[in-house]
């Protein structure tokens, strides 16, 4: 019965995964071509004047850089992806680390200190990437 249960939350879970993703893509298939369609509105058909010339080139540059921030985007939600399932076969390797663990005799008081510890690690992590977080952002302020 409850291997049964298991084997059901396990595919419910992995229909909410699939559905999630492709909500997901839907998503980002509709913004872009919400964004194409806005940004084709916006494109210069002819130039004639100098003026005209310059901010064709300043609208060039800004898609080349729009381009090059969907670039940086799509391997931040990768790197995140990547984070993401580490974390997971992480945290079943710590499952079974406890319970090989418990099976050896380790005291409980170990077990605990060496997941404060790694609180204390995770905190650090997440403080250094706000640290560096806000020292972009002062120097895109004030740099810039």
């Amino acid at each position: 019965m409850i291997n049964h249960d298991r084997r059901r939350v396990a595919k419910l879970s992995d229909e909410c995964d699939a559905l999630r993703s492709s909500f997901g893509m839907f998503i980002e298939k509709k913004y872009e071509d919400q964004r194409t369609q806005l940004l084709g509105q916006r494109k210069v058909k002819s130039v004639t004047s100098d003026r005209g010339v310059a901010l064709a080139k300043e609208g060039d540059s800004l898609d080349h850089s729009l381009n090059k921030a969907r670039d940086i985007e799509s391997q931040t939600i990768e790197i995140l992806a990547g984070l993401y399932n580490q974390n997971r076969q992480i945290r079943g390797m710590v499952d079974k680390m406890h319970s090989f663990a418990n099976t050896l005799g380790i005291s409980r008081s170990i077990m605990r200190v060496i997941d404060r510890r790694q609180q204390m690690d995770k905190n650090m992590v997440y403080g250094g990437m706000v640290a560096i977080l806000l020292l972009i952002i002062f120097m895109y302020w004030f740099v810039i």
